[in-house]
């Protein structure tokens, strides 16, 4: 009894936006797949998230995510919950979802116990799938806000965090060719002073 009143505490401070500062050393990386898409108008795109590294004997009790999208290129068709938390439709988790511009907010809290939030999740598990129709062509990408964040299976705020972004080479050339651009002006400058305090 008292693990589903600590539950529905957790689940009254999600909906309500109480901010729980991550103190614990505990942590979960949230990866959506994909991260990056080309839209085409009547194209569906789905976009699964999925959650790992809680570390040996950590579970995930509780979510509360914002994902970023782009609302010119893609409408939200439809929020699925997975089941790693507990199935809502038996009443074993409480769910909930906002769609605002550009922004989706998901959240759910399990009412499962922590051995059973151990049993239910592996070392990579989903916890949603978002599905959306491409409305218009281009290249879109899904990220997680800041104010994202995890609780483990005791109420207990997990550090968030997200893949590491890595510059694609062609980016990485272009960002070089820039820096280059920039410094060429400066360069230019300084040779040019040179040559006047030699003749002088």
């Amino acid at each position: 009894m008292g693990t589903r009143i600590s539950h529905f505490a957790a689940f009254a401070a999600l909906i309500c936006g109480t901010c729980l500062a991550p103190n614990s050393a505990m942590a979960g990386l949230v990866t959506l797949t994909p991260a990056s898409v080309s839209a085409s108008s009547g194209e569906p795109v789905v976009v699964n998230i999925q959650v790992s590294d809680l570390g040996a004997g950590n579970v995930l009790g509780a979510f509360d995510l914002n994902v970023s999208y782009n609302p010119a290129l893609f409408l939200l068709g439809s929020v699925v919950f997975g089941k790693s938390l507990g199935d809502p439709l038996l009443f074993e988790a409480l769910t909930t979802f906002s769609v605002a511009p550009g922004v989706i907010n998901l959240a759910e809290v399990s009412l499962l116990s922590p051995a059973q939030l151990d049993a239910a999740q592996g070392d990579t598990f989903s916890i949603a799938m978002l599905t959306f129709a491409g409305i218009a062509p281009g290249t879109a990408t899904f990220s997680l806000l800041d104010t994202s964040r995890l609780i483990d299976g005791f109420g207990v705020p997990l550090t968030l965090s997200t893949p590491t972004a890595v510059l694609e080479p062609g980016s990485l050339f272009l960002v070089v060719l820039a820096l280059a651009a920039m410094t060429r002006p400066f360069r230019s400058r300084v040779k040019h002073a040179t040559v006047a305090m030699s003749a002088g």
